[in-house]
């Protein structure tokens, strides 16, 4: 109905907990200088992949991008999960390497 897609448009978490969490919304990088670089925008329309084989799961989504009006690209991040099962997402997109820690 006309209210269930009004109260799923809401940004009040506490309103949409009973229906998922929101993993990625808009964001825009900032370099060393404090200067806008690239982001994203209306990232959605996502999917799951669970690659048997290696054992990894990758969430897969298209975007916009800020300042490029409604041009949009696919995008695959890998996601990891927390001892709760909770996933979370990679911050950059895959690229086929594995993430290593670097601290």
């Amino acid at each position: 109905s006309a209210d269930r897609i009004l109260f799923l448009a809401t940004t009040d978490i506490a309103q949409i907990s009973t229906y998922g969490q929101k993993l990625l919304g808009n964001y825009i990088w900032v370099n060393q200088a404090g200067e806008e670089t690239k982001g994203y925008v209306s990232p959605g329309h996502n999917s799951i992949y669970y690659d048997e084989k290696s054992r990894r799961s990758f969430i897969l989504f298209h975007t916009r991008f800020p300042g490029k009006g409604e041009t949009f690209n696919d995008r695959v991040h890998e996601l990891f999960y927390t001892e709760a099962g909770w996933p979370l997402m990679a911050p950059f997109r895959y690229g086929g390497e594995a993430d290593t820690q670097t601290f």
